[in-house]
């Protein structure tokens, strides 16, 4: 009897960017599965393989593009299982600092260049949306200065799901189940109210959530900067 795995599939996922600060997004090829959308370009990790690895054959596979693996930097971690699938996908996304040739369809699929905040307009898959709200917020975020597309909520109970694909929700958490809870009401992003090994950070990463940690802020819900961190990984990225 044959083995049916159960673990993530493995999957790398490269930020691209041009001189103009615009990432790039490739259109799922002709006779795939959601052909016609959006991701960002990449691809699954084959055995005895490293990501960065992974990722840089890609897109030389993809797009015709040189990639040295060292300059692909890790950016964030998401699992998502679309309805129906047997596994679930793991995309782990890396920015890729530089890059040689001029990106081109290599497969017949359709690539397009965007502004971060203009994504949310796109049909991107489900699976790449938390990386579009990571770059969205950054690595440093003022509470003073979330503008009207951030809803922040105090209690998972008071969460109010996004009335558009722009909106983005981020809702406090307390303990570790409430990073799960918080996914399924609705959230974007975490507020956490102690640091992440208090609060379990397997359960964080397990979200696919990106999340915040007060730096110099003494209380939850204060005003002030936060620092960000993203799941699946122990330090903060620079955005």
């Amino acid at each position: 009897m044959r083995t049916v795995s159960t673990e993530p599939l493995s999957v790398v996922a490269g930020l691209l960017f041009d001189a103009e600060g615009r990432v790039l997004l490739a259109a799922r090829p002709p006779g795939k599965a959601f052909a016609g959308r959006w991701e960002f370009p990449g691809g699954k990790v084959d055995a005895e393989e490293s990501a960065t690895v992974a990722l840089a054959r890609e897109l030389a596979e993809e797009l015709g593009v040189q990639v040295d693996p060292g300059d692909c930097h890790f950016f964030h971690a998401v699992t998502h299982r679309y309805p129906g699938a047997t596994r679930a996908v793991r995309i782990a996304a890396y920015r890729v600092h530089r890059y040689a040739g001029q990106p081109q369809g290599q497969e017949g699929q359709a690539l397009a260049w965007h502004c971060p905040a203009r994504l949310p307009t796109v049909d991107i898959l489900e699976a790449d949306r938390p990386i579009v709200t990571a770059l969205r917020l950054g690595s440093l975020i003022s509470l003073a200065a979330l503008d009207a597309e951030v809803m922040l909520f105090a209690q998972i109970a008071q969460v109010r799901p996004a009335a558009s694909r722009t909106e983005m929700v981020g809702v406090w958490v307390i303990d570790a189940a409430q990073a799960l809870l918080a996914r399924d009401a609705g959230a974007d992003f975490l507020m956490l109210s102690a640091p992440p090994d208090r609060i379990g950070r397997s359960w964080i990463a397990a979200s696919g959530l990106p999340w915040f940690l007060p730096e110099g802020v003494a209380t939850a819900g204060a005003t002030g900067h936060w620092r960000g961190h993203y799941s699946s990984v122990d330090s903060s990225i620079s955005t």
